[in-house]
């Protein structure tokens, strides 16, 4: 989800679908890496060495490896900014963005589905990035929220 709000924010408008899969795959990584324990370089000197970080006792790290409370703060306040803005969606656009983004579904598939054209996929797609742009500048939350 972080990664997708990130690709609306500042991704292009042409093009879009390879640049969100991109910003979201890196957004995957980057929270697996956050909450790992084993310092990216240790755990590529013990792929090396076939040594199974899994093996190695977290002990034998220093603290500032783990994640701070300031951190899952902040990271909660990013997921709820993001749930914020896919409220405002209908539910054809919310379907559409959450079914392509986070499930890799493609809009042919999407619109045998949903029982409408391609195109009409394409338009729903377009206009729920252009509603959590708007909702992403003007810092709009919902009342249900």
């Amino acid at each position: 989800m972080i990664g997708l709000w990130q690709a609306v924010q500042k991704g292009p408008s042409e093009a879009f679908g390879a640049y969100a899969r991109i910003r979201i795959r890196g957004a995957i990584r980057d929270e697996l890496r956050r909450h790992d324990w084993v310092p990216r370089a240790v755990r590529a000197r013990l792929r090396e060495s076939g040594i199974k970080a899994d093996l190695v006792p977290i002990e034998d790290y220093d603290a500032r490896y783990e994640v701070t409370a300031e951190q899952i703060c902040e990271r909660r306040q990013e997921l709820a900014k993001v749930f914020r803005a896919i409220k405002l969606l209908t539910p054809r656009q919310r379907y559409v963005v959450l079914e392509h983004y986070a499930k890799g579904r493609r809009f042919n598939e999407l619109a045998a589905e949903l029982g409408v054209s391609e195109p009409r996929i394409s338009q729903l797609h377009s206009d729920a990035l252009q509603r959590l742009r708007r909702a992403g500048k003007l810092n709009v939350v919902p009342r249900d929220w």
